[in-house]
């Protein structure tokens, strides 16, 4: 049966009211998981991380968010702030067993959407890792205006050890406000079983 104007109306007006007493609820709960998943990831239980991070993008998409990137606090701008599953990805980069692969191969990409009102300031960037063999591997990464890049060298270390191999590509400036954000293959890797566990910032200074 066709709803009237006034039923439209009616039911209308009572999802927009549900909406408003849920939508504290769920930031509560996403700026719990926010939290966990920091102190998991600076305990080193990646796999875990990996897990609330899940928990927080399926929440995301149930509250209408886009952005990729979990919110900085700008009041302080000092939380490790781990990077979410890419916008776009280009080249040979995949996801598979809780990892990327494929940083032998030229012309790999990924982006990332940073969430609104974006703390500038200086960035750390970190990476962990595992692989079976030392290598070395470069790195290109760009926020809207300031870039980094590095040719680092990844001593091995094997899936299933006790931590996982963690180099830093150095701090990155970025702008307040920035948009995106991208990591980018300039030099194919030398270690074919190569897997980047995570990609996280941490602020070398206050943001603003």
């Amino acid at each position: 049966m066709a709803q009237g104007p006034a039923m439209a109306d009616l039911k209308k007006s009572y999802e927009e009211e549900v909406g408003k007493a849920v939508l504290p609820l769920r930031e509560g709960y996403r700026k719990a998981l926010l939290t966990l998943e920091g102190q998991m990831a600076a305990k080193g239980d990646y796999s875990g991380a990996r897990r609330v991070q899940e928990e927080r993008r399926e929440l995301d998409r149930q509250m209408g968010r886009t952005a990729a990137l979990p919110d900085a606090t700008p009041a302080t701008g000092r939380g490790r702030i781990l990077l979410g599953t890419p916008v776009e990805t280009a080249g040979g980069l995949r996801m598979a067993d809780g990892g990327w692969s494929g940083w032998e191969t030229a012309g790999g990409m990924l982006r990332w959407t940073l969430a609104a009102g974006w703390p500038g300031g200086g960035y750390d960037v970190e990476i962990t890792y595992v692989s079976g063999t030392d290598g070395t591997l470069g790195l290109g990464l760009k926020e809207d205006f300031h870039t980094l890049g590095r040719n680092v060298k990844l001593p091995a270390a094997p899936e299933g050890g006790s931590d996982p191999g963690r180099i830093r590509l150095g701090p990155l400036r970025m702008r307040p406000g920035a948009a995106g954000l991208e990591l980018k293959i300039t030099t194919p890797g030398t270690v074919p079983d190569l897997k980047v566990l995570t990609i996280s910032l941490v602020p070398t200074e206050e943001a603003s």
